[in-house]
């Protein structure tokens, strides 16, 4: 999966991350690096309940792929973006991201125990994120 977040910071100790591309959920955290585990732990507690739902993989498939399109605030985006290319924001993070060329998609593959066994996580970024959650 590669979507969209809105991280804003809402006041003093509260920070707020936004799905807009899946929509429809969010997560809230003292600091930066704190919303964005959490929003990890919820976006895969979701795809738990989805699976736990779901009795074949056709239905889990389709469950997925309806969670993912759905789209929560795009304008929000989009002004967000504008915003960080007026101010020096962007200057405050440790990764450039282009805005221009984000994507969102989703792919579902079933995979067996020896496919899942043998694939890994090329990201480092991802797998900090969850040994921390």
């Amino acid at each position: 999966m590669q979507g969209r977040a809105l991280l804003v910071h809402e006041e003093k100790d509260l920070w707020m991350m936004y799905g807009v591309n899946p929509g429809g959920m969010a997560a809230e955290g003292t600091t930066k690096e704190e919303v964005m585990v959490e929003f990890r732990i919820t976006h895969e507690l979701i795809l738990n309940d989805i699976a736990a739902e779901c009795k074949t993989f056709k239905a889990f498939q389709a469950k997925i792929e309806h969670f993912f399109h759905q789209v929560s605030d795009e304008g929000a985006w989009l002004e967000a973006v504008e915003e960080v290319r007026r101010t020096d924001e962007a200057n405050n993070w440790d990764f450039s991201f282009d805005a221009d060329k984000a994507r969102w998609q989703v792919h579902v593959e079933k995979l067996t125990q020896q496919t899942a066994a043998a694939k890994k996580n090329p990201d480092p970024r991802e797998q900090r994120l969850q040994l921390a959650a």
